[in-house]
């Protein structure tokens, strides 16, 4: 899925997006240090490619991540 959504955040949004290798099932998403997405603590789904491609491009428009972001739409903490 990560290679995937970078390549995705490429071609759509013109963004390079490193990826970190983790180790006990997390996955975040963070631009700038702020985490867009985490599964740290949350037994919960995946958020779609589609989730995620939203999620940055506000970010990359307004440089913000409000409280929705971290909420249980997404299984944040």
């Amino acid at each position: 899925m990560a290679s995937s959504l970078a390549a995705a955040i490429k071609d759509k949004l013109g963004i390079t997006a490193k990826l970190k290798k983790g180790h006990g099932g997390i996955f975040e998403v963070a631009i700038d240090g702020k985490i867009l997405y985490t599964n740290r603590n949350v037994c919960s789904s995946l958020p779609t490619e589609v989730e995620i491609l939203k999620k940055t491009e506000e970010f990359s428009k307004t440089g913000l991540v409000s409280d929705d972001d971290q909420s249980s739409d997404w299984g944040g903490t």
